[in-house]
């Protein structure tokens, strides 16, 4: 693993806990808020972290959170929203970022800062492109 963690290493580490789809886009956003990280939605609970960013791996099927550490790592946790679990999904482009809306049916939300392009992992801006084109749809 270099400095910035590739799709292929979240690829593996989705397969080693057989929860790898196939149909992963997998984008790397920020929390978009200075507080710690904390978010209660359903499954997701990550107020014991404090982390400077998550991978999202966002299929069909669900939505993964693959958290990590202020020194770029992954954690080995993986936290999984089904698809029906979530009332709304939604890219939206601000001034210079995209935010990524995440809102579940007792309308608890999550929002994400999202930049095009991640230096050093070049299938980031493939796989947003494609998510973009998706929640169009």
């Amino acid at each position: 693993m270099g400095l910035i963690v590739q799709h292929d290493d979240i690829i593996a580490l989705l397969k080693k806990l057989n929860i790898y789809n196939g149909d992963e886009l997998i984008i790397y956003a920020t929390l978009k808020t200075s507080k710690p990280f904390y978010v209660k939605m359903n499954y997701l609970n990550l107020d014991k972290y404090i982390v400077q960013g998550v991978w999202l791996a966002v299929s069909k099927e669900d939505v993964k959170f693959l958290t990590v550490s202020q020194l770029g790592k992954l954690h080995k946790e993986v936290i999984t929203i089904p698809h029906e679990d979530i009332s709304d999904f939604n890219v939206k482009k601000n001034l210079l970022l995209y935010t990524i809306s995440i809102t579940d049916w007792q309308k608890n939300i999550v929002q994400f800062k999202v930049a095009s392009k991640v230096f050093g992992n070049k299938k980031h801006h493939a796989d947003f492109i494609e998510l973009i084109n998706q929640t169009k749809e």
